[in-house]
């Protein structure tokens, strides 16, 4: 947040939601070093199992439900497709889109995103990054449907399944998840 700031624009309210914790950061960054795959499983793991994760989750569905009418609310993140990624899945299992629509929707990011990883990559390349840097790094810019997997995992594990996060991690209730479908949806 501090490297590249958001555009302050007039009339917006911004909220800064934090989903991980630097020193969560820190740590995962440690095993990124290794294995850029399994960091960014642990990455979504840690999304649902920790207190700042499930913090900034409700966080956004608060925003979602309270926002007034006509206005919007977006959310993202530094690439727009772990946190905020992950998010978008959160909010399209409250709207009570299928399992396989979220999936499809995840991994459009990667299509969207082939320009700028491919830059990336390049960039590390030209910069004499090994092999294992490269495909460490090639983790880290892609997403996969096993690293939403750990996060259907681990919202199963803990609360039998995605919607029992959504009730149990989050605090929604149904009276909540009805205003998001009302508010949300179109008939």
């Amino acid at each position: 947040m501090k490297s590249a700031p958001d555009v302050k624009m007039s009339g917006v309210t911004y909220v800064a939601d934090p989903v991980v914790s630097n020193k969560e950061s820190q740590s995962n960054d440690k095993i990124f070093d290794k294995n850029g795959e399994q960091a960014m499983i642990d990455y979504y793991n840690y999304f649902v199992d920790s207190t700042q994760g499930r913090a900034a989750y409700k966080k956004l569905f608060h925003e979602l439900l309270t926002v007034p009418k006509g206005k919007a609310v977006l959310w993202h993140c530094s690439a727009g497709k772990d946190r905020a990624g992950f998010g978008t899945a959160l909010v399209l299992t409250a709207l009570g889109v299928d399992k396989d629509t979220i999936y499809k929707d995840f991994l459009l990011s990667n299509k969207y995103r082939k320009q700028t990883n491919d830059a990336a990559l390049a960039a590390l390349k030209k910069k004499g990054a090994s092999k294992t840097e490269l495909k460490s790094n090639y983790y880290g810019l892609i997403v996969e449907k096993q690293y939403l997997d750990e996060a259907y995992k681990a919202a199963n594990k803990h609360y039998g399944s995605m919607n029992g996060f959504l009730h149990k991690g989050l605090g929604l209730t149904s009276s909540d998840i009805n205003k998001l479908r009302a508010k949300y949806l179109e008939k």
